[in-house]
């Protein structure tokens, strides 16, 4: 029986080290993207900021239309009247890149990793939803 269980257990192992895995491909996303918002929840029909990736909307150039309202600094209690309340409008936030893939990784699957990404994140690949998190 021990002889057995070491043969299957050699086999197996020699079977798996046969099926061994190409050694993996990274492609860097980080860099300058285009960038866009939007009051509904469609993309946009063209996008006229630019924005570093990783990075926050404050960084888009030119600014987003409610800058001002999200990125003022608001006087501490003790400094005065309070300012009125900001009244800001929800905006959906769009960003697009063009990735080229070399023609060695074509038609091979992908893993697309987001780090630090807030509120809901939807991916879309050439226009097919691919994956969505609703956490932050």
């Amino acid at each position: 029986m021990l002889k057995n269980s070491l043969f299957i257990f050699l086999l197996l192992g020699i079977i798996s080290l046969s099926y061994a895995q190409e050694p993996r491909v990274k492609i860097d996303l980080n860099g300058t993207w285009n960038f866009e918002q939007t009051k509904d929840a469609f993309p946009p029909s063209k996008y006229t900021r630019k924005i570093p990736v990783p990075g926050l909307i404050n960084l888009a150039v030119p600014k987003i239309d409610q800058y001002d309202k999200l990125f003022s600094e608001v006087k501490k209690s003790g400094d005065g009247p309070m300012p009125a309340p900001r009244v800001i409008e929800p905006r959906y936030n769009w960003y697009e890149r063009i990735v080229f893939v070399p023609k060695d990784l074509e038609g091979k699957n992908a893993v697309l990793t987001l780090l630090k990404s807030q509120y809901v994140t939807q991916i879309y690949v050439n226009g097919i939803d691919v994956g969505r998190s609703i956490s932050c």
